[in-house]
């Protein structure tokens, strides 16, 4: 008994038969559930769409191969919604696990953190959004009272060095960390240089 080939290139063979004795035999089969001409374009864009493929796959390899370039981790939004339309708060939850998994910093304090890997160190931004509420139809408030203690602790010890690009940082023996107290609205910029990375 005759089996129908699994593999991607005995299908597209089979398919290329059929078109060729559909177009040889018109008499043999005058009126075929799918013509040749329909069967050949979608043989065509079955193959296009094979070659799309291997070229998104070599694409992926390629930045895979260069990612160690810079690594840049996106966040989203704070809840997902599940099969009722409940929220659920997953990716803060997640954001943190990836963050404790993969990143050499943790910051202690109340604000946002932004990173970029560079291939001596990391570029790192803080910024004090807590404290600032902002309403479509009315100018931003500020409440001056909620400035923002933070301390980036290294997982791997002291960094080599640090440049300061925005802001006041110093290190803090006590914390074990490079400290920054950021007003509200205020941002801070630095770059840990960090060894056996």
């Amino acid at each position: 008994m005759a089996r129908f080939p699994v593999r991607e290139g005995e299908i597209k063979s089979l398919a290329q038969n059929i078109v060729t004795g559909l177009t040889a035999n018109p008499a043999v089969f005058p009126a075929p559930p799918v013509t040749a001409v329909a069967l050949q374009a979608k043989l065509d864009s079955f193959i296009t769409l094979g070659d799309q493929v291997v070229a998104a796959r070599a694409a992926a390899e390629q930045v895979t191969a260069t990612k160690d370039a810079g690594l840049v981790i996106v966040a989203a939004t704070d809840s997902w919604l599940d099969e009722r339309g409940q929220l659920l708060p997953l990716v803060p939850a997640l954001m943190r696990a990836f963050a404790d998994a993969f990143l050499p910093v943790q910051l202690l304090g109340d604000a946002q953190v932004f990173l970029n890997r560079e291939p001596n160190g990391w570029v790192i931004a803080l910024i004090n959004n807590n404290a600032v509420a902002k309403v479509p139809t009315l100018p931003a408030s500020i409440d001056p009272k909620r400035a923002a203690d933070c301390i980036l602790q290294f997982k791997k010890g002291v960094p080599l060095q640090f440049l300061t690009y925005l802001g006041e940082f110093r290190w803090n023996n006590r914390a074990n960390g490079l400290y920054t107290r950021l007003q509200p609205g205020e941002i801070a910029v630095v770059k840990a240089t960090l060894g056996n990375e």
